[in-house]
């Protein structure tokens, strides 16, 4: 996190956090509506795991989102009960 916690409060920054919550908003939504559901769990779930989870670890507090690890948390819970693989 470059520029410290202040960088969170920019104009650009928070365009990209609109901009990257508005692509976790997506994922979701295909996680929910994907027909096929065992092959998403086993090529789509995993590799998304580190970016989104990783990147919320990441962060300075003031810049993490809660949308990424409530995607991340919805692809657990669809992977591990089963409808996803």
């Amino acid at each position: 996190s470059e520029g410290g916690p202040y960088a969170s409060k920019t104009s650009y920054v928070k365009l990209l956090r609109s901009v990257k919550r508005e692509t976790l908003k997506l994922i979701e939504t295909f996680l929910d509506k994907a027909e096929d559901q065992p092959q998403i769990g086993k090529q789509f779930v995993p590799p998304m795991m580190d970016p989104v989870l990783g990147d919320y670890a990441r962060n300075v507090p003031d810049a993490r989102e809660s949308e990424g690890y409530m995607i991340d948390m919805h692809m657990l819970h669809l992977f591990f009960s089963g409808s996803l693989v």
